[in-house]
């Protein structure tokens, strides 16, 4: 959090225990998956063909900028943002 560098050898174990903690996450067309980024590290692998890719932001919090929700792409988070 200080934003000191981190030796090496750290970065290669949390490489290390990372990549062992792998589990796949078989999906169909028309499922959804939502992750909590404070508890779960995660990524895509490389696939073919087509995916749409939607990310959200959950909370209680006011966006500061009004005009951050007219940014492209973020549609999805004001949608769902706007209905809860």
């Amino acid at each position: 959090g200080d934003l000191s560098l981190i030796p090496g050898e750290m970065l290669q174990h949390i490489n290390e225990v990372s990549e062992k903690n792998i589990v796949t996450v078989p999906m169909q067309p028309g499922e959804v998956l939502l992750c909590d980024n404070y508890r779960v590290l995660h990524g895509r692998d490389i696939f073919d063909g087509d995916r749409l890719h939607a990310v959200s932001w959950f909370g209680d919090e006011k966006l500061q900028d009004d005009s951050a929700a007219n940014k492209p792409g973020d549609l999805l988070n004001v949608v769902l943002n706007s209905a809860f």
